[in-house]
């Protein structure tokens, strides 16, 4: 295992999971998190712990040299077994900023899987099952830090202001989501979200929702789009399907995955044939399609018969739905990443950790590896 340095992610970011010891309380597992938090503070390292009856799953992210450096203690802790690395690469920046370690729950109520992720004992683990359950912890994780979106009012106030005001008097984003780009993205799921419901509850009209959609953009467009990384982390296809409505979610995907050091590529083309044509020639290594967030008119039939039409034309290119059951817009660098650096898994066990964390920190510090 190597860890390449590249330009401008520094944020280091390891998945992985373990069987406890036998005879291992919950009770132990409680003072485990709560000492590794203590220890993750001081060294900058933040992430989650998952577990569930005999099973962990871990997100470590930080410097490069400290996770390796903890890594190293991990792997000779007798209360871990069986430990295999699931993912490792660089984020632009932290998945769960605030939490030097959080003991989260399972993403459902029988706790069943972080043990459907290991498997059988001794059977192959599922990378995506992972993914899942990381994304339900992120999830927890928003919800806690969600009062940071309040500065300008709730998203259900923004999203009347953006449906009643004119075009010449948009009102301003809260100050955190003008500064950081997945703060922002994060708000305009939170309006979007508001914009389904005022729908669905008929407070406002498809006419108003548009209305509502385009300020909305116009804001997105003002505060600057992410510029084409100067050395790409791989090529991603976003995909708006023909006739569809809602694009905004295509484009708040494609600035935060230029910003996480992918190559991206906006489709839109006017039908199913062209959009094919225009990949086949492109050849991807993914492709997101861009699914509605509202869900105004027929745009869920749509995404779901191009995305059954693309599987059918290129079958060995990953093909990622997005929209509102697609997840959060601001876990997309994440998700594509976890999947891009999907390790094997790998035996943490045949990983040298301390000679990692020595040139990690070497590489750093600035110092020659020579």
């Amino acid at each position: 295992m190597t860890i390449p340095f590249p330009d401008g992610q520094r944020i280091f970011r390891l998945a992985y999971s373990s069987r406890a010891a036998a005879g291992l309380q919950r009770r132990e597992v409680v003072t485990l998190a709560a000492q590794s938090e203590t220890k993750n503070r001081r060294n900058g390292v933040s992430g989650v712990l998952i577990s569930s009856k005999d099973t962990f799953l871990q997100w470590l992210e930080g410097p490069a040299d400290d996770v390796c450096a903890l890594m190293a203690r991990i792997t000779a802790d007798p209360r871990h077994r069986d430990i295999s690395v699931l993912s490792a690469g660089w984020m632009p920046t932290r998945r769960f900023p605030g939490w030097p370690m959080r003991l989260a729950e399972p993403p459902v109520q029988d706790d069943s899987l972080p043990g459907a992720v290991l498997g059988p004992r001794g059977g192959a683990l599922d990378v995506d099952q992972a993914m899942i359950a990381f994304e339900h912890a992120a999830h927890g994780h928003r919800r806690r830090m969600r009062r940071d979106l309040n500065g300008g009012g709730t998203p259900v106030s923004l999203a009347e202001q953006l449906v009643r005001c004119g075009s010449d008097s948009l009102p301003n984003l809260p100050p955190p989501a003008r500064k950081d780009l997945r703060t922002r993205a994060q708000l305009v799921d939170e309006v979007c979200a508001a914009f389904a419901k005022g729908w669905q509850d008929e407070v406002w009209s498809t006419a108003e929702i548009a209305v509502g959609l385009g300020h909305l953009n116009c804001l997105w467009q003002r505060l600057g789009r992410s510029p084409l990384p100067l050395r790409d982390q791989g090529s991603v296809a976003i995909v708006v399907p023909p006739g569809n409505f809602e694009i905004l979610g295509a484009v708040v995907k494609a600035d935060l995955l230029r910003a996480a050091g992918m190559s991206v590529q906006l489709v839109l083309e006017g039908d199913i044939e062209a959009t094919l044509a225009t990949l086949s020639r492109t050849d991807p290594a993914s492709i997101v399609i861009a699914g509605p967030r509202v869900g105004l008119a027929s745009d869920a039939d749509r995404t779901a018969e191009l995305a059954h039409r693309i599987k059918a034309r290129i079958p060995d290119r990953p093909v990622h739905v997005g929209g509102r059951a697609g997840g959060a817009l601001c876990d997309w660098p994440a998700r594509l990443g976890f999947r891009r650096d999907a390790t094997g898994p790998l035996p943490a066990s045949d990983v040298e950790w301390l000679a990692l964390s020595v040139m990690a920190w070497m590489a750093r510090d600035g110092r020659s590896l020579a």
